[in-house]
């Protein structure tokens, strides 16, 4: 039986890894990855969702889209808008994530925002209630923010660990995250929203 060297060995072992690495490099680069497997938490119902569109084709006559189709209608009839707007993102839904140029219009207009999962819910939530009662769930949110070590949105963490008064920096944090694209229910951004947006009890 031949014995090879360990150096024999070593060059055949680095030589098999880099194959094995550029064969998986190929398939990634290769794979098509749509917006719908990518982003499959958040995509609306084509024959559902009906206030979540609503409130996506308000939002899109009330701003400028990137797509030309979805301008040409924003000032149309509230039918046709609608019509044209399920029927735009269901053409993104289908369309390779790499194709950037609809990203913007995806994510305003086709998508669940982390507002959508809490609509309906009786809770309470920092921006509603007297002066004081916000004042005082803000000032409980910071508490608890503190004494918070794992699975933290990065902007939470520098909210924390700021020597500021971090009220406004919560509320805008709170804001931004509302309006997001909605990324699941185990997301870490999403757990956060509901830990330090609203009040559960």
């Amino acid at each position: 039986m031949i014995k090879l060297s360990p150096i024999i060995l070593t060059c055949v072992g680095i030589a098999a890894a880099g194959i094995g690495f550029l064969f998986l490099s190929k398939y990634e680069f290769e794979t098509v990855w749509t917006y719908e497997q990518k982003y499959r938490s958040s995509i609306l119902n084509l024959n559902g969702d009906e206030r979540i569109w609503q409130l996506r084709m308000e939002s899109m006559k009330a701003t400028t889209p990137d797509s030309p189709e979805l301008r040409a209608v924003s000032r149309t009839s509230v039918t046709k808008s609608l019509a044209v707007l399920k029927k735009v993102c269901g053409k993104i839904y289908k369309t390779d994530v790499r194709n950037g140029q609809y990203l913007n219009d995806f994510k305003r207009y086709c998508v669940k925002h982390n507002e959508d999962l809490i609509f309906g819910k009786n809770w309470t939530v920092i921006r509603e209630g007297s002066p004081d009662n916000r004042q005082t769930l803000i000032d409980s949110k910071l508490a608890s923010l503190q004494k918070h070590r794992k699975y933290l949105d990065r902007d939470l963490a520098s909210i924390r660990d700021s020597s500021e008064d971090n009220r406004e920096a919560l509320k805008r944090w709170c804001t931004k995250v509302l309006e997001s694209l909605y990324e699941g229910s185990s997301s870490t951004r999403f757990l956060n929203f509901l830990d330090y947006y609203v009040d559960r009890n």
